[in-house]
This record gives C-alpha cells, sequence and structure tokens, in this order.
C-alpha cells in the first residue's frame, strides 16, 4: 500500500535468543462496518507476533486502536510427532 507505521517494540524480545519468530497484520475494522477487507487502508489494524523459544511460544498483539500491545501470552509449543516416536 506504500504505507508505512513505526511501532513500539512488543513486550518481548525478539532479537537474540528469539531467533525465530513471525508476524502477520490483520483489519481490526468491525463487521459490517466501513472495510469491505479487499483494500484495507486507513482503518484500524492489528499486528500479531509471536517469538519461538525451543518450549514455549510469547504472543503479543499491537492495536492500532489503542496504539498498545497486549499482554504477553506464553503457550507450550507442541513437539512434533516425529520427535514422540
Amino acid at each position: 500500500t506504500d504505507e508505512q507505521r513505526d511501532l513500539p517494540e512488543p513486550p518481548f524480545y525478539l532479537h537474540g535468543y528469539y531467533r525465530r519468530w513471525n508476524a502477520a497484520v490483520a483489519c481490526a475494522a468491525a463487521a459490517g462496518g466501513d472495510c469491505d477487507h479487499l483494500d484495507c487502508r486507513q482503518g484500524p489494524f492489528l499486528v500479531v507476533v509471536m517469538g519461538i523459544k525451543p518450549h514455549n511460544m510469547y504472543l503479543s498483539v499491537y492495536s492500532s486502536e489503542a496504539a498498545a500491545w497486549s499482554n504477553v501470552t506464553l503457550c507450550e509449543r507442541p513437539t512434533p510427532n516425529f520427535l514422540t516416536s
């Protein structure tokens, strides 16, 4: 969209020990609102970031409406099936 926004750093460390992390951006407009989700611009958005460690995953969501990150959610990382057999 040729648009860029600087966000504050997530509430957990993404560099160094978090060698693996992923992020996704989603439209935060309510269903039935002004956005048809075909060309979301200038509207509210969410950024989901997940940091991955050997046994845990850390998740936080940034809301453009609140201009803040959510509290960090800690999840146990599932063990792949090939490691349990």
